[in-house]
Order: C-alpha cells, then sequence, then structure tokens
C-alpha cells in the first residue's frame, strides 16, 4: 500500500482541459430536440431554421474540428463530447429525413 501512494504521489498526472469546440458541440446537439418540443419554434419557419436546422450543422462542423484539435493536442479532453455531439446531431439528420419520406408516403397515399 505504502508503494502505491508513493507512486501516486511521483507521476505527473496532468488533467487535460476540455476543448471548448467540443462542449460547443455537444449543447448545439440537444439544441434540436430540446426545440422540438417547443411549439412555437416548429410552426415559424425561421424559429424553426435557427433553432433546429443551423445547431445541427454547426454541431457536425465543431465536432470535427474539435476531434482534430484533441487528435492534434494531447493535453486537450473532451473527445466523448465531440463523438456525442456529432453522434446526436447524424441521429437527427436521419430522424428527420424518415419523417419526411414517411409524411410524403402518407400523403400520397391519401
Amino acid at each position: 500500500m505504502k508503494n502505491l501512494k508513493t507512486k501516486m504521489k511521483n507521476t505527473n498526472y496532468q488533467k487535460k482541459r476540455t476543448n471548448k469546440l467540443a462542449i460547443a458541440c455537444f449543447i448545439l446537439g440537444l439544441v434540436p430536440i430540446i426545440s422540438f418540443f417547443i411549439p412555437l419554434f416548429n410552426f415559424i419557419p425561421y424559429f424553426s431554421f435557427v433553432f433546429f436546422y443551423l445547431p445541427i450543422l454547426l454541431s457536425i462542423i465543431f465536432g470535427v474540428i474539435s476531434l482534430i484539435k484533441i487528435k492534434r493536442d494531447k493535453s486537450l479532453g473532451g473527445k466523448t463530447l465531440s463523438i456525442l455531439g456529432i453522434i446526436i446531431s447524424v441521429l437527427t439528420v436521419l430522424f428527420v429525413v424518415i419523417s419526411i419520406i414517411l409524411l410524403a408516403k402518407a400523403l400520397k397515399n391519401f
């Protein structure tokens, strides 16, 4: 037990700084999901663009940039946030595309 404590004191553990773009990517990935449940944002086209499509696009861009920065600089953290933000954004896009296809088929049969 004593050796473990001395080993822990001697290691140069450095806490990683979280990349701010990774945080922005994750938050922007959540914005469309949250705004989906607010009825006002779904009926007004301008709000729909600002609170749904723009955050998805920015989330994917920020996520890719932050992953590149994290790969280059080993002292940066936030890889998980970047990956989650990208995954959430891509799944939201797939959900929208599938919903539009199903809606078009339903209206065609109507």
